[in-house]
């Protein structure tokens, strides 16, 4: 397995904002936190929100956490107030990572939960919940067509209408090339979920860790691989292209930092706007000296799909400089309308710093941008290292989890 690198800090779910953010601003429910079992739980680790906002789940994972044996997901929803309406478990022997990764269809009844890494000699599994009168239930548990541990379920993302699933196993092994990755890609028909395709680089290399990261959108996938290595050094990163074509799903392209160095990792997080017409892509390491300072590190690339189907560089995003900040771009998630984009960080050894960023586009075309930084109460510089960022999509308020404080903060928006 690849080394020398950390699954980082927060998650981020987001819809519509358009203020200056804070936990202050949610109002008397501003966090939400486990009322059993919580400690060293890494709570919030995952998070993924229903596009009507209604439907929150929240993963676990047990996170850097030795002490953890079984995570869990807890399902919140709506109405006037979030209220927990299950937790979802699926006690295995051994070293469970149950919630390290959720996706939700969305209409919210279809739930995605991984359990990677659940011990040393197994691969990973990935259980599909479905709801119906107020109560869920697991349809299907999906496991790796792969022998040993090859990371199944390291990301997951679920189509919006919850009957294709993407599955990534950034430890899968190709000949010759250890640690190249895969996406497995499965569709729910009347007998229930089976594998369909199996998705790999053209030139897959070792230690590239493809399937780090997925993003779905429509007929459009974006697949991370943050490991992949390139000339001027290691872990450089690069993200690969997808299109269904009414029948499978096809390479388009290869993309890549414009002005690559090493660490990078770009392809570390990503994104696509509702519609497909934006992407978003983080190299989150980009100038970090570990563990000297990473302070400034990171930037965030735009994608714009062109008239002919392909993703091409549209610009560049990162902080305020007048704001201390740092491994900018750890998560990504678009707002429904497409025109917002909220940017999660962690940064070590740097008290007070935001825990993400707001970014929005008026015009709609990305080119001029209003930028705001957003605030946790429980930013500090000792609770985001070895912790993991993940990002996800939600309504009109932002939910930003912190999992060594065992919390998720709700942050609404305020005009």
């Amino acid at each position: 397995m690849p080394t020398g690198r950390f699954r980082v800090a927060w998650l981020v779910a987001a819809l519509p904002l358009a203020a200056m953010l804070s936990a202050a601003t949610a109002g008397a429910q501003s966090v939400l936190q486990p009322d059993f079992y919580a400690t060293n739980s890494s709570f919030g680790n995952a998070v993924a929100v229903s596009r009507d906002g209604a439907t929150l789940v929240v993963g676990t994972g047990c996170v850097g956490v030795s002490s953890c044996n079984n995570g869990w997901a807890s399902v919140y929803t709506w109405s006037g107030s979030w209220s927990l309406q299950q937790v979802l478990r699926v006690p295995r022997d051994g070293m469970s990572r149950f919630g390290l990764a959720v996706a939700l269809a969305g209409d919210g009844n279809t739930l995605l939960v991984s359990d990677t890494y659940h011990d040393n000699y197994n691969p990973g599994q990935v259980h599909v919940f479905t709801r119906q009168s107020a109560v869920w239930s697991l349809q299907q548990t999906l496991s790796s067509p792969s022998a040993g541990d090859d990371g199944f379920g390291t990301s997951v993302a679920l189509s919006a209408d919850g009957t294709t699933a993407f599955v990534g196993a950034s430890s899968s092994h190709c000949p010759k090339a250890p640690y190249c990755g895969a996406v497995f890609v499965y569709t729910h028909e009347p007998g229930g979920w089976s594998l369909r395709q199996t998705l790999r680089e053209p030139l897959p290399a070792n230690g590239d860790v493809f399937g780090w990261v997925v993003a779905a959108d429509g007929d459009m996938l974006l697949v991370g691989a943050p490991g992949r290595n390139c000339s001027r050094g290691d872990w450089c990163g690069a993200v690969f292209a997808f299109r269904h074509d009414g029948q499978t799903w096809q390479y388009t392209q290869e993309l890549s930092a414009p002005d690559p160095v090493g660490n990078d990792q770009f392809g570390e997080s990503l994104a696509i706007a509702p519609g497909s017409k934006w992407a978003a892509v983080g190299a989150p390491w980009r100038t970090c000296i570990w563990p000297v300072t990473c302070v400034g590190a990171g930037r965030v690339s735009m994608l714009a799909l062109d008239d002919t189907g392909e993703w091409v560089l549209w610009r560049h995003l990162v902080p305020t400089k007048s704001v201390r900040s740092g491994i900018f771009g750890m998560a990504l998630a678009f707002a429904a309308d497409g025109n917002t984009l909220l940017i999660g960080q962690g940064v070590p050894n740097l008290a007070r710093a935001p825990s993400a960023w707001l970014f929005r586009t008026d015009r709609g075309d990305w080119k001029d941008t209003l930028t705001r930084a957003i605030y946790t109460p429980s930013t500090t510089s000792d609770q985001v290292i070895n912790t993991r960022i993940a990002v996800a999509p939600a309504g009109d308020t932002l939910f930003v989890g912190i999992p060594t404080v065992e919390s998720v903060y709700l942050l609404a928006n305020q005009p």
